[in-house]
């Protein structure tokens, strides 16, 4: 083949502040959330080189605030203005003559972060989901098909989605992710369609991270209200259909807070609103919006994360969940569930039955942080959707649960069909899945729809094999394939890293995991084998760590904060690593810094090294000693 097109979503650990934020304008709850990804970390480190979750931040973080600390506001609203005004003026790169043909290489049965749904109000096939960094995605024959409708916009991140009830051709798009941790994109902006998705308009504040959830009123749909979070954030609502928005601005209602959840119903004709704020808890308001009250009676404290949904046919009946934040390995932080009948002036225990929804296994921090949602049949409220790492329901206000890991695990959504309350859709890290019979257990597709939205870490091309591409997923392992929907994991869950395949042994491939115990292995026609690597006690691993191979001299290299090589890698049980005494970082400079480039010049000998601490170190000898190049360089 002449060319190879991978569409390669970067896949985030963490933002930890919104694009457009110095280290000042970060929001309580933002540093509060980091606490506690340390102290995750913390409760599950053996002491001696996990980088952990707040790791993954760093990795995340550290690449693209390198030299500044921050990323400067707008710079990612200003190069996308720049290019179009290149573009118009006939600047920058002059198209070939003849294009070369671009087609897609896949996967689209591999699946990827989803974080939000929205199924129209009257055509159950007519559905769209938000994927985590790879736009949004609409079907009109029930999943059979999917397209991209986001393509073009400054942010693809999507947190949140929203339909007109009354003109379906009016959409909404929440740009950002809500996480609590930050381990997620930030966004740009609300985004508006009335063209059901053929175009958008950029109509809602820029300066938060994410939009948690939009609610048109269904009585009154030029009345729109909008939560965000993670900085910057608050309720918004617009009463021009979504063409403006103005921030709620009852001095009772937290101000420039994080809202996590926001819940919409139905008194007559005025709108009675639940909002979950982290670390607050939980706000109404019975009057659309004007005036809030705090919730007092509820027996949480940690609120990291908030979500609520209440009856539409019932304003009075609210269901609460919380996320304390606090659970150690091998437990869950999963704070409580509570609902109202009686519009929250007294409270029931949800969760009587003790579902677990967060627990990962021992040694596991738990990560309610991450993956949570409660949702109420619209037509039963005794019957929630409760979404942890598995997916959880009961049909008796949760004095029973059933968990059901038939699909993908780490749960971001879940929506009931408007028109007919048994269809259900559901988000989660593997993609968007379907049940016909309102979620109840066994009854959700086990493979994801077709959705060419998997988050790439790195790929790799096999040369001795044709069309054969290899690469590490966000929460989908490693995977291979050579057609669109031929892709298949062929070993490990959790994510994916680094590949490498070997020209000079048919079918071998190594490959590396993300941080924790350091995973190097070698897949070799269809059996996978460890490769005895261990890293030094005190080495510092990054939440990816890169390899490389010499091919012409059967040398793979490791990165950590120190090089390792094998020179007898399809060894693999039996390998033996040597590691490269010369610290390649600066003592007392640099803190938590890791290789994270690797070049092998293929004489044995000469390698080059690039970290993340922005230093470039070189060795002529195969790593007895290495030489800081550094100098010159630009800071950024």
């Amino acid at each position: 083949r002449n060319f190879l097109l991978v569409i390669s979503i970067i896949a985030a650990a963490t933002t930890v502040r919104a694009q457009w934020l110095t280290k000042a304008d970060e929001c309580a709850s933002s540093r509060e959330q980091y606490r506690h990804a340390k102290a995750h970390d913390a409760k599950n480190s053996d002491g001696a080189h996990d980088a952990g979750i707040s790791g993954a931040m760093n990795w995340y973080w550290g690449q693209r605030n390198f030299g500044l600390g921050y990323i400067p506001k707008d710079a990612l609203h200003n190069a996308y203005a720049q290019t179009k005004a290149m573009r118009a003026g006939g600047k920058g790169i002059t198209p070939q003559t003849t294009q070369p043909q671009w087609t897609l290489d896949g996967p689209t049965d591999a699946g990827g972060r989803i974080e939000s749904i929205a199924i129209d109000p009257k055509d159950v096939n007519t559905v769209y989901a938000g994927s985590a960094n790879g736009g949004v995605w609409k079907t009109t024959d029930g999943g059979s098909t999917w397209a991209p409708i986001t393509d073009d916009q400054e942010s693809i991140s999507m947190g949140s989605l929203a339909i007109d009830p009354e003109n379906p051709n009016i959409v909404f798009a929440g740009t950002g992710e809500f996480p609590a941790t930050n381990d997620s994109y930030a966004g740009y902006g609300l985004l508006r369609s009335s063209n059901a998705g053929r175009t958008w308009f950029n109509v809602g504040p820029t300066n938060v991270a994410s939009y948690s959830k939009i609610i048109v009123n269904p009585k009154h749909s030029n009345l729109v209200y909008a939560s965000a979070g993670r900085s910057g954030g608050g309720v918004l609502r617009s009463s021009d259909a979504g063409l403006t928005w103005q921030w709620v601005t009852d001095t009772s209602f937290p101000q420039n807070t994080s809202v996590s959840d926001l819940a919409l119903s139905m008194y007559g004709d005025v709108a009675v609103l639940y909002a979950g704020v982290v670390g607050k808890g939980v706000y109404q308001s019975t009057d659309g919006g004007d005036k809030w009250q705090h919730l007092q009676n509820l027996p949480f404290t940690g609120w990291t994360r908030v979500c609520v949904d209440v009856d539409p046919a019932n304003w009075e009946n609210v269901v609460v969940l919380s996320v304390d934040g606090n659970g150690g390995a091998g437990n869950d932080d999963l704070e409580g569930i509570q609902y109202s009948n009686d519009g929250g002036i007294s409270w029931n225990d949800g969760n009587p039955g003790a579902a677990k929804p967060f627990y990962e296994g021992a040694g596991t921090p738990p990560q309610g942080w991450y993956d949570v949602y409660i949702r109420a049949d619209p037509s039963d409220f005794s019957h929630w959707l409760l979404g942890g790492v598995p997916f959880w329901s009961t049909h008796d206000y949760g004095n029973t649960w059933t968990e059901d890991r038939s699909f993908h695990v780490d749960q971001h959504d879940a929506e009931f069909a408007p028109s007919n309350n048994s269809i259900v859709y559901l988000g989660s890290d593997g993609g968007v899945f379907y049940s016909p019979q309102g979620a109840d257990p066994n009854t959700v597709n086990s493979t994801p729809f077709n959705i060419p939205n998997s988050e790439f870490y790195t790929i790799s091309t096999d040369q001795t094999q044709p069309d054969l591409t290899y690469g590490g997923l966000q929460d989908n392992g490693v995977t291979s394939g050579s057609t669109p929907s031929s892709w298949g994991p062929f070993a490990n869950a959790g994510d994916g890293a680094y590949t490498v395949t070997d020209p000079n042994h048919s079918g071998v491939v190594y490959f590396i995991n993300e941080c924790g115990t350091v995973q190097l292995e070698e897949y070799n026609n269809g059996s996978v084998s460890g490769m005895n690597f261990t890293a030094h006690a005190g080495d510092y691993v990054n939440w990816l760590n890169p390899i490389c191979l010499d091919s012409k001299n059967e040398i793979l290299y490791l990165g950590l904060d120190h090089l390792y090589y094998t020179t007898n890698p399809t060894a693999g049980p039996t390998a033996k690593w040597t590691r490269c005494k010369t610290a390649l970082y600066e003592s007392g400079i640099d803190t938590g810094t890791s290789v994270q480039a690797i070049d092998a010049f293929g004489d044995g000998k000469t390698v080059v090294c690039g970290t993340s601490g922005g230093r470039v170190y070189f060795t002529t000898n195969n790593g007895p000693s290495f030489t800081n190049v550094s100098r010159g360089l630009p800071g950024r």
